[in-house]
């Protein structure tokens, strides 16, 4: 994320910019990014009256789903490969972005049915309202992106599989 953040980073004072490079740090440090995301595609597809079950690193102690069984029709992989800030300028609109790769898998044959690539991004803030209230603003909107991006996953990959399972 880093890399992601240099560009925000590059035009601000060292005392700014390193807030703004920390920024990543304060929403990982309590989240685990890629279980959270898994249990909300667990979630938003049982809204969409799918039962998915989480992978086995991510099902232990979840309440969103259980391990993934051998009886499973397919499986829905959810990868995020990149997530940071980016914003320009001596005093940016900072905005937090995350991008992720899902793939729907049919079970057994571990037959591809298909991939799509997502990319979601929160509305630009100050840096001091991303901090401002020991950072709820940047929580809340972390979660909002995370959710918009697991509705989007069951949505694009689940809701509008042509063919279905078998």
């Amino acid at each position: 994320a880093g890399g992601a953040v240099y560009g925000a980073a590059i035009a601000v004072p060292p005392d700014r910019a390193a807030a703004i490079e920390a920024l990543p740090n304060q929403v990982l440090a309590t989240k685990a990014i890629e279980r959270r995301l898994a249990e909300l595609v667990a979630e938003a597809g049982r809204d969409s009256g799918y039962v998915l079950t989480l992978p086995p690193e991510h099902a232990d102690g979840s309440p969103s789903g259980a391990p993934v069984t051998a009886d499973n029709d397919a499986l829905l992989e959810t990868d995020v490969t990149d997530f940071g800030f980016r914003g320009d300028g001596d005093d940016p609109d900072i905005a937090m972005y995350v991008r992720a790769k899902a793939r729907l898998v049919r079970m057994p044959t571990q037959k591809t049915l298909g991939e799509s690539t997502f990319h979601f991004q929160s509305a630009p803030r100050k840096l001091n309202q991303w901090l401002d209230d020991g950072g709820k603003l940047l929580q809340k909107a972390f979660d909002a992106l995370l959710r918009d991006l697991a509705r989007d996953i069951v949505d694009r990959r689940l809701l509008h599989y042509p063919y279905g399972f078998m």
